[in-house]
């Protein structure tokens, strides 16, 4: 503690940089259009939302899949005209490279998480369908 002026302060705390660096993500998955996603060495991808974007159209379903490791997967199916939004807490660790992609629907969907041990996401984009895995 010290007195200035007849007034007691104290000293601020030194401010710690954590070992750990949590970063956010999102992903616009567009219609016909694969999003190939890699997670950076020494760092691990969660996938905590799913919502589809903003649309005029009244009807119909989009659909979030992934490729992971040669395996389809159906993760989110959206009604668009009923404002929907899904949580989950898909973990993906360092080296596992996945593909998003949408069918049956053409309301693009956005995909939001953290990251953990780096500050970007390694994305392409494609128009095929392709395939994935993890080293």
């Amino acid at each position: 503690y010290a007195r200035v002026t007849g007034v007691q302060t104290c000293a601020l705390p030194i401010l710690e940089i954590p070992d750990d660096i949590t970063t956010s993500f999102d992903l616009l998955i567009k219609p016909d259009v694969t999003t190939t996603v890699t997670v950076p060495s020494g760092s691990e991808c969660v996938i905590t939302n799913a919502t589809l974007d903003v649309t005029d159209q009244v009807q119909g379903r989009s659909v979030v899949y992934i490729n992971h490791d040669e395996h389809e997967v159906a993760l989110f199916p959206l009604t668009v005209s009923k404002l929907e939004s899904v949580t989950t807490d898909l973990h993906f660790s360092e080296g596992c490279t996945f593909d998003l992609y949408l069918k049956g629907g053409s309301i693009p969907v956005q995909v939001s998480g953290y990251l953990s041990g780096t500050f970007n996401l390694q994305t392409t984009s494609k128009d095929k369908i392709g395939r994935a895995s993890c080293r």
